[in-house]
């Protein structure tokens, strides 16, 4: 069974809309697939592991401050 909001999908993967047939998005659905868009196309930061620090990585799998320390 198509719902309307399977048709809305649809229309959005292919930017058609017409208000006419109530195929757009509302402004609230828009900013929850933009916010749902960016946080899944944005790659996971690697994360250092040492003493459950978990601060971005720098250079050679470390992070900063043990980066430093064993320097």
């Amino acid at each position: 069974m198509i719902t309307l909001t399977k048709i809305k999908r649809i229309a959005a993967r292919y930017g058609i809309g017409d208000p006419l047939n109530g195929l757009m998005y509302d402004t609230k659905e828009i900013r929850a697939m933009r916010l749902n868009a960016s946080l899944l196309n944005k790659p996971t930061k690697a994360r250092c592991l040492i003493d459950g620090c978990k601060r971005e990585l720098s250079t050679r799998g470390l992070c900063v401050n043990h980066y430093t320390a064993m320097s």
